[in-house]
């Protein structure tokens, strides 16, 4: 699933006027000085703030450069942070590879930029129809605690929708988590990796689940690699090479499909299945169930 999250541009100085008062909303506008406002931001350290003067109701107000509000800290800076914290990194973490970089935030700013760029995504969600949501999560500890952040994006264009701090990461937190998405954009199709709550809150809120091929490509190219490795400890004491090479065909084969998406995948898989149904199940022995062979995992 490709998620877009928008760094926002940053300018030194206004390169624009404003339209009107942002008070009376009157047009009629007279520059008043201009000053520097000094900014924490990886690239700029200070802006250039244009003051304007209303010539009919005589209050002056502060014009901004693109990025910049009456923060002291730029809004790069701002979804920077919201994003490292959202990839996992604590907020202390975040803290210092931000300064690392030039700008310098306290742990509890780059916590308060998290909630604050969520806020902003859900206020900007689109007007329109999204028939696939796209969502996924990351799972770090704050404070001793396990902490869910979610996101949620449009899965067709991979447009950010949302960005929120979860305590919980169970079927009825992520159902109470996607539920507004899904009914304010009349979602029909959810999109995410095998982790079980999100089949839960879909069955829930009505929606078609579908896993996402990235994770299943690495799934499958991760289970493959396991299951060569075994069968090379199996059959290597059996020298039966004829066997383990045609195993090697049958995992290409098997990324192949997943790779390239033919409509004959179908097919292939269910060939590749019946090819290994001579394999035997694991057996019991007493209380424990011995581990399943190469061949009987390539059937599953």
């Amino acid at each position: 699933m490709k998620i877009s999250l928008i760094i926002p541009d940053v300018n030194a100085c206004p390169t624009d006027r404003p339209h009107a008062c942002r008070y009376c909303s009157q047009p009629y506008l007279h520059s008043h000085g201009t000053l520097t406002k000094p900014v924490r931001d990886h690239k700029l350290k200070e802006v250039s703030v244009q003051r304007y003067k209303c010539l009919s109701c005589n209050r002056t107000f502060r014009h901004y450069p693109a990025g910049i509000t009456n923060k002291d800290q730029s809004q790069r800076t701002v979804i920077l942070a919201a994003l490292m914290y959202g990839l996992g990194l604590s907020c202390s973490a975040a803290s210092h590879l931000l300064g690392a970089l030039g700008a310098h935030l306290g742990k509890i700013t780059v916590w308060r930029d998290a909630q604050e760029a969520g806020e902003a995504l859900r206020r900007k969600r689109p007007a329109g129809k999204v028939q696939i949501l796209g969502a996924d999560e990351t799972v770090f500890k704050l404070q001793g605690r396990e902490v869910v952040v979610g996101f949620v994006v449009d899965g067709q264009s991979g447009r950010t929708l949302g960005f929120e701090v979860l305590f919980g990461g169970d079927g009825q937190a992520f159902r109470k988590w996607l539920e507004p998405y899904a009914k304010e954009l009349g979602a029909e199709v959810l999109i995410s990796d095998d982790n079980d709550s999100y089949g839960v809150a879909a069955a829930e809120l009505g929606l078609s689940h579908q896993l996402c091929i990235a994770h299943v490509r690495k799934y499958v190219t991760k289970r493959a690699n396991s299951i060569l490795e075994q069968a090379e400890r199996e059959w290597g004491e059996q020298e039966d090479e004829q066997k383990l090479e045609r195993l090697k065909e049958d995992l290409e084969v098997l990324k192949e499909v997943l790779k390239e998406l033919p409509e004959e995948g179908g097919k292939h898989i269910g060939r590749l299945h019946r090819e290994y149904l001579w394999a035997a199940p694991p057996t019991r022995k007493g209380q424990q169930t011995k581990q399943a062979t190469a061949a009987y995992r390539m059937r599953m």
